[in-house]
């Protein structure tokens, strides 16, 4: 029995960081999470910022905010918590768009769920 750390969607704009045993999910705090049910509420909010991005570059207004900083990592670390991006090519170019911002310094990944 191991654990891997990861980041998974709650809910909204909500992750916690949580780690996988051999008896299932628990977050960091010890609370019991429904992990499939954290994977479909991820998809269900990806699928609406993808709808947003598809007209819109950054996700607050016309130029980067603490908004697109302040989300980047949560959502570029989705795949540690077993939430694929391959399905949202919105979300994926402002991905790319967030990383080319002057000074940017990528969080280091951990080979864990989708990421592994």
């Amino acid at each position: 029995m191991g654990f891997t750390a990861g980041f998974i969607f709650t809910t909204g704009f909500g992750f916690g960081l949580g780690f996988t045993t051999g008896f299932g999910f628990a977050t960091v705090f010890g609370a019991g999470l429904d992990h499939e049910a954290a994977i479909s509420e991820s998809h269900a909010f990806l699928r609406n910022l993808d709808a947003h991005l598809t007209g819109h570059d950054w996700l607050a207004t016309d130029k980067p905010t603490i908004a697109d900083i302040a989300n980047y990592a949560y959502i570029a670390h989705a795949p540690e918590g077993d939430v694929s991006l391959a399905n949202y090519a919105h979300i994926r170019a402002w991905l790319k768009r967030v990383e080319q911002l002057p000074g940017f310094v990528p969080m280091q990944a951990t080979a864990v769920g989708l990421a592994a």
